[in-house]
């Protein structure tokens, strides 16, 4: 293999494409003949890395169902039920190597995008076993588009976006809260007007599932008793 690649160059055969798929971004080039082997060869170009690498569990291409996982997957939705109403909750998942972690979040992942939940992901490699924070780096970055070919200006730019995005989430909330208390004080015009503003900046941030809670709260107060017209008998 290596008396095939030109200088420069790095190529790799199906076993090493199949393992790190996740993490380069590669091109297919024509078999060709090996020293050894009957067959022609398919071998691959590996072209850069990936800036936000994912793990990959199986042969590309193939999937199968998740079996004897129900109560697992049950646990998990129900914990997303109780973020729908605005309790956060924290999950562990531990087992052996092999035992179908990364599957099962998989899976849940395909859920929570059905529910249209915001998914942001931070990753740990064997190679950042000795970096602080990793989990939380990676998020960000991930988060934020931060590449690691990025230059400390373009850097500084993403944060500085971010930060605006930050105080139009801060905004959000105090409207809420508004909302929330000229609602107890049945003032529902300015309490309806609050959740206006509060569902306006949400959906600025991207943050669909709090935006859709106010939006409930919001119709809520069309059906309220204060809200009514009083009925007067003549």
């Amino acid at each position: 293999m290596c008396s095939l690649a030109k200088p420069g160059e790095i190529l790799v055969g199906a076993e090493t494409y199949r393992h790190s798929l996740g993490y380069f971004n590669f091109v297919s080039l024509d078999p060709v003949k090996v020293k050894g082997v009957d067959s022609p060869v398919q071998i691959y170009e590996v072209i850069s890395l990936i800036d936000q690498p994912k793990k990959i569990h199986r042969f590309h291409g193939l999937r199968a169902d998740l079996i004897g996982r129900n109560p697992e997957l049950e646990l998990l939705t129900e914990a997303l039920s109780r973020v729908w109403s605005g309790k956060g909750r924290l999950v562990s998942i531990c087992g052996n190597a092999g035992t179908g972690k990364s599957r099962l979040v998989e899976e849940f992942k395909i859920i929570s995008k059905r529910e249209k939940v915001h998914w942001r992901e931070g990753q740990c490699y064997p190679y950042s076993r000795n970096f602080t924070y990793i989990p939380l780096i990676d998020l960000l970055n991930r988060t934020l588009g931060i590449g690691e070919s990025d230059p400390p200006k373009l850097v500084r730019e993403k944060i500085e976006s971010a930060r605006q995005i930050g105080a139009k989430g801060t905004l959000a909330q105090a409207y809420r809260n508004c909302g929330n208390f000229f609602k107890d004080k049945g003032d529902i015009d300015k309490a309806r007007d609050c959740f206006t503003e509060s569902v306006a900046y949400f959906r600025q941030c991207g943050s669909d599932a709090l935006s859709k809670q106010v939006e409930t709260k919001q119709s809520a107060l069309a059906e309220s008793p204060t809200n009514k017209p009083e009925k007067k008998s003549v």
